[in-house]
């Protein structure tokens, strides 16, 4: 596995055999102020509702967060992150003749993301926790964590 990236605080570019998959913030979006007190849910989880636009955007977030707790390129280093372990069989399963390639960019974008459901990078202060109604850390509005996504960069 090859891993690679300009700017590795955003966007990470991992080569497996013929696979070449570009994942992390893919498309920049400015970020809404979440909402204190107002709840949805998404991927299982209570988060805030989304409001107005700030002068910041998702990238920037993702800067922000790189710089606190590389959330980009962790993942491929945790010993427990067995996401690795599942796209590299489903990888190997294409190699094959059985692929899905689906299931490949399903994969990698759970390399990132479970991470974060999981609880792997901590937990937030307990004066934030008490501030958004929940002990999420890397999600208040939901906003970043849907914006990690992943595409093949070559023809497969």
């Amino acid at each position: 596995m090859k891993i690679q990236g300009k700017g590795l605080d955003k966007i990470i570019q991992v080569q497996l055999d013929k696979y070449q998959v570009e994942l992390g913030i893919l498309k920049n979006e400015p970020k809404k102020l979440p909402i204190y007190g107002q709840f949805k849910t998404y991927a299982g989880q209570q988060l805030l509702r989304a409001g107005k636009q700030t002068k910041g955007t998702l990238v920037d977030v993702a800067i922000d967060l790189d710089n606190r707790y590389k959330w980009l390129r962790r993942p491929f280093i945790e010993e427990k992150n067995k996401e690795v372990a599942q796209v590299v069989n489903d990888i190997v399963k294409a190699m094959n003749g059985k692929a899905d390639r689906q299931r490949v960019l399903n994969g990698m974008q759970a390399i990132i993301r479970n991470p974060i459901l999981r609880g792997d990078y901590g937990r937030n202060s307990p004066k934030t926790a008490q501030e958004k109604g929940f002990n999420k850390l890397l999600m208040a509005t939901g906003q970043f964590f849907k914006a990690i996504k992943a595409r093949y960069l070559k023809n497969v």
